[in-house]
């Protein structure tokens, strides 16, 4: 499809290869075009972006943080959770237009009103107290979490796993380990027990990471960066999704591209999924599988 294609033109498919990270193949995406121009992105306009990730980030953690506990037989977690989840996709609609972003990581952003931005994260930043407070305190809920789908470290890293199912191993694999967000209140987010439980704890953590780092990432006023040309090579792009690494190839022959490919970190995270189900009842299939949210929909599965 992308095929003599120019980068710009090939944008659109690049951003619908699986809507649970649109953002993230965006910003890999984004890369590969600042490689390609000889660009450099304006910091205020990477907190933008940065932004956006963590609001697909939360959306897709809530949404998980509510089917993990349904799966196990407690539907009032999933209602309130998609709750806070569509709240984030309206939020995110609000700023972009789309409620999965599309066409939102562009060289360029709008002027936003800092104050309702605070106002939105106060307000989910107090329901995820609710939510944590109430979810940690029952019993019979964590007695089919704990122990249950385990995937040790070393499986873990055999399979070079990735994202969430990789850090509740003990794993510390994230892209965003860099100085650019470790600035911006980052933290790594890890567990060890690699079961159902360590991977429903590092989504909720990760999404209380989120909203502060959020509150670091508002830009309140409008910017702008001007390509160059594109230069024939080959280029790489990566990104942290809800999912965990996303990854990009693109060889540019005569300014158009000749090669694509994309690695979905589904991809990988599915084959580790059988070494989950071992010694485990045939009703907790759901309930392991949806602790991994592993897509669908992305590139080759």
């Amino acid at each position: 499809m992308l095929e003599g294609k120019t980068l710009l033109e090939a944008k659109k498919i690049v951003e619908r290869i699986s809507g649970n990270e649109s953002i993230a193949y965006q910003i890999a995406f984004r890369d590969i075009i600042l490689k390609a121009t000889n660009s450099t992105l304006p910091l205020e306009l990477r907190k933008y972006h940065a932004f956006l990730l963590e609001l697909e980030r939360m959306a897709h953690h809530l949404t998980d943080l509510g089917f993990i506990p349904n799966d196990a037989g407690f539907g009032a977690a999933l209602a309130f959770a998609s709750k806070m989840a569509e709240d984030v996709r309206e939020f995110l609609k609000s700023l972009t237009n789309h409620r999965f972003g599309f066409g939102s990581v562009e060289f360029k952003k709008p002027k936003f009103d800092k104050s309702s931005i605070y106002k939105f994260l106060d307000k989910l930043e107090d329901e995820v107290k609710f939510f944590e407070d109430w979810i940690i305190d029952i019993p019979s809920l964590w007695d089919r979490l704990d122990t249950t789908g385990k995937l040790p470290l070393k499986k873990a890293i055999k399979y070079d796993c990735v994202g969430v199912v990789a850090r509740a191993s003990g794993a510390s694999i994230d892209k965003r380990l860099d100085k650019f967000y470790i600035e911006n209140g980052f933290e790594l987010q890890n567990e060890v027990s690699g079961d159902v439980a360590a991977r429903f704890k590092v989504r909720l953590n990760e999404v209380k990471n989120s909203i502060k780092m959020c509150r670091n990432f508002i830009v309140e006023d409008e910017l702008s960066l001007e390509l160059g040309n594109i230069n024939d090579s080959e280029y790489m792009g990566y990104a942290e999704s809800s999912l965990g690494e996303v990854f990009l190839y693109v060889d540019i022959k005569d300014g158009v591209i000749d090669r694509f490919f994309a690695r979905d970190p589904s991809f990988v995270n599915w084959q580790a999924l059988h070494i989950m189900m071992d010694g485990n009842i045939i009703a907790d299939f759901p309930l392991i599988n949806k602790s991994c949210d592993l897509s669908y929909a992305g590139n080759d599965l």
